[in-house]
């Protein structure tokens, strides 16, 4: 009975299911806001927690990998560490700057 539909979600890739919740969300969004936010509040700490918990081992993981992989060379890991913070800085600067803006045009709260 369900077979068909696990083969089309054993098929299918992240791509496209975003693409077909983008506009599903736009849509309950629209129509049915007050069901829409009671879901989003249920599910949206739920998101952000599982976020956390997969930031901190990626983050250590990469770095250990990192670091290791240049073996006993101190100045490559030094300059690695230098590149990672100031990449760390650039696009943290840009991020900021782009919720900012986006923050004025969309005045998220209204």
């Amino acid at each position: 009975m369900f077979e068909p539909i696990l083969k089309l979600l054993k098929k299918t890739g992240v791509s496209f299911w975003i693409v077909v919740a983008l506009p599903l969300g736009i849509i309950f969004g629209q129509f049915l806001p007050k069901f829409t936010e009671q879901v989003i509040q249920y599910f949206g700490p739920v998101f952000i927690s599982m976020v956390k918990c997969l930031v901190v081992p990626l983050i250590f993981s990469t770095l250990y990998v990192g670091i290791v992989g240049h073996g006993n060379d101190l100045k490559a890991v030094g300059r690695l560490a230098v590149k990672s913070i100031l990449y760390f800085e650039f696009v943290t600067t840009l991020a900021l700057i782009f919720g900012l803006i986006m923050a004025n045009i969309v005045k998220p709260g209204k």
